[in-house]
């Protein structure tokens, strides 16, 4: 199960497997919610989908993987004027699965030693 599948179910019980990858995407960044979520899946859930999810639609696809960026901004501890950008989520999986935990990226970030 990948981190936007899992994320999915935890927003919406119910499910619904006739949606793509990319439809499930859209709607977890327009119904976040860190406390229901958890920070840790949180953040590998946004950075999945800023990396790994594709899109159908190339102009939807841009608008949730911005979204999905901004929203990193409230998870990592960095300059509020830092834009994410893809690569630096690739770093954020690269990072937990190389068996990094949360407070562990979080302070490579604070160090920006990643």
């Amino acid at each position: 199960m990948t981190y936007v599948e899992e994320v999915f179910l935890i927003i919406f019980p119910q499910g619904n497997k006739d949606l793509t990858e990319g439809e499930k995407a859209a709607l977890i960044v327009d119904n976040f919610n860190v406390p229901t979520i958890g920070e840790e899946l949180a953040l590998k859930c946004l950075c999945d989908i800023a990396v790994r999810t594709h899109f159908i639609d190339p102009v939807e696809g841009e608008r949730v993987v911005r979204h999905s960026l901004e929203l990193i901004t409230e998870l990592l501890p960095l300059d509020v004027n830092h834009e994410y950008h893809v690569a630096e989520a690739s770093a954020v999986l690269y990072m937990f699965e190389e068996g990094k935990t949360y407070e562990e990226v979080t302070n490579a970030f604070k160090r920006r030693s990643y």
